[in-house]
């Protein structure tokens, strides 16, 4: 468990607490903690024979910068207002069913692709996940012409793929950047590259989670 005192980049500081864990049997190995943790990085120290390696939880649906540590935290604080009225299976939603997959038109998109194109005027950062969902925004050369988000609504798809936004191995600050997302290096957290702060952990969180919630309001 790392403190969060003294920063470090990839989140909380180099001075740390560790605990030894219990193997259980059949490869799972456990730990009870006691007390608050929430706000606190953590990591796994493991000996195998390769020697000792610092890993990152498997599990873990928070990071901190660049992915390489995960993060304790309370995930209905991460929650935007009216969140419950998302379902979690859309199957059987009034407005979201279909009777046949060829109801189901699909826009598949790239997160930064979406938003980064020199004609963007929106007031959001290019290629983020407010960036995905802000709306009004309109063709420079032509403000009859809507782009972004009003004009996925405007083409009437029921569902947005978008290419792969899990956590990638790369450089989260490089403004940059560019990524396909094919190289992952935690599939349960969220890249951070695509966020306001890519240094807050729930930023990535609070943000995708809006995004959804925006697709919903729309039908998507």
């Amino acid at each position: 468990i790392y403190n969060v005192g003294e920063s470090a980049d990839y989140g909380g500081s180099n001075k740390y607490k560790g605990y030894h864990m219990a193997y259980t049997g059949h490869g799972v190995w456990e730990l009870t903690l006691k007390g608050d943790v929430k706000g606190k990085y953590y990591n796994y120290l493991v000996n195998n024979t390769s020697g000792e390696l610092e890993a990152v939880d498997p599990y873990a649906t928070a990071c901190g910068f660049n992915g390489l540590r995960g993060y304790v935290y309370d995930k209905s604080e991460t929650n935007p207002s009216n969140w419950s009225e998302v379902p979690e299976v859309w199957d059987g939603q009034t407005g979201f069913d279909i009777k046949t997959p060829q109801e189901l038109t699909i826009y598949e998109v790239h997160m930064q692709d979406f938003t980064g194109d020199e004609s963007w005027n929106g007031t959001e950062k290019n290629g983020t996940y407010k960036a995905f969902v802000e709306s009004g925004t309109r063709l420079k050369s032509n403000s009859a012409i809507t782009t972004g988000y009003d004009h996925l609504n405007e083409l009437g798809v029921k569902a947005v793929q978008i290419l792969p936004f899990f956590d990638h191995d790369n450089d989260e600050g490089d403004e940059d950047g560019y990524n396909w997302g094919y190289n992952p290096l935690n599939y349960n957290c969220l890249e951070g590259a695509y966020s306001s702060d890519p240094h807050d952990p729930l930023a990535r969180i609070k943000e995708f989670k809006e995004m959804v919630k925006a697709f919903h309001d729309k039908g998507i």
